[in-house]
């Protein structure tokens, strides 16, 4: 049996949580929406509105929870500033993820690439043992960390946000590095 020594994941979110797979996204990120109680819905407030009109981020049940680091590492990347969208409509909604599969393409700042515009503001972490937790989607003004920052397990890091290409909610991918 080979051991890696990779670390033990911590679920980054407290509450209630759903995880949805939507379509175009890499087999190990996980979107995660906030909800209350049975009905597992998202939002508070009449469907209707979100389907006919624009519902606001704060109904959103996942808005501006905090986020923690899954695990003990270092912050090797992040973005904080980049605007959250303040209303959600299933029209937006739909347009957003056909936009983030078929259509995104990367913004290019001379020989960067900036992803901001489909990931909004997010934290990279990274343990000893060659994995990465990607964060996006937080709340403008959150991130409460550092490029370079040792962070531990269970440090709160952010907030759930909707910035970049996205609904409320949190966008979390874990990745192998080879």
């Amino acid at each position: 049996m080979v051991n890696h020594n990779y670390p033990a994941i911590e679920f980054p979110l407290c509450g209630e949580w759903v995880c949805l797979k939507p379509p175009g996204h890499h087999p190990h990120a996980y979107d995660f929406m906030g909800v209350i109680g049975t009905r597992k819905n998202y939002f508070s407030g009449n469907y209707w509105r979100y389907i006919f009109g624009r519902v606001p981020v704060d109904n959103f049940y996942g808005w501006s929870k905090p986020i923690f680091a899954p695990f003990d590492g270092v912050v090797v990347q992040m973005s904080d500033g980049w605007p959250d969208r303040k209303n959600i409509s299933l029209f937006d909604t739909l347009f957003i993820w056909f936009n983030a599969t078929f259509l995104f393409r990367p913004k290019v700042v001379g020989s960067k690439i900036d992803i901001r515009p489909n990931v909004g503001n997010y934290v990279m972490i990274q343990p000893e043992s060659g994995v990465v937790a990607f964060m996006a989607h937080m709340r403008c003004g959150s991130i409460k960390i550092t490029t370079g920052q040792q962070v531990i397990a269970g440090q709160m890091i952010g907030e759930v946000g909707n910035s970049g290409n996205t609904t409320a909610h949190i966008f979390t991918l874990i990745c192998l590095i080879k």
